[in-house]
């Protein structure tokens, strides 16, 4: 899923991208998102960054929440509104 929010989130026209990975349970929802201002190849970097975090702070968590100064990603085993 890191992957998946890492490549399609600096492509949306809001440089937020939701997913939702069904490959074994729980199903897990996933949320990335850029600031204003950062676009492309940076922003694309900035969640690359940010997912290695996650993967090395939140591992064998049910979820996570990584905010840095230029992006956030989140993601759970429930469905969430509150983004980052």
């Amino acid at each position: 899923m890191m992957m998946v929010l890492t490549s399609k989130t600096p492509a949306a026209p809001t440089r937020d991208y939701s997913t939702l990975s069904t490959n074994m349970p729980p199903s897990i929802f996933g949320y990335a998102k850029c600031c204003d201002g950062i676009k492309g190849e940076d922003c694309k970097q900035y969640l690359k960054s940010t997912s290695s975090q996650t993967l090395a702070m939140c591992r064998g968590t049910y979820g996570g929440l990584i905010k840095l100064t230029g992006c956030c990603l989140r993601y759970e085993i429930f469905r969430f509104t509150d983004h980052c």
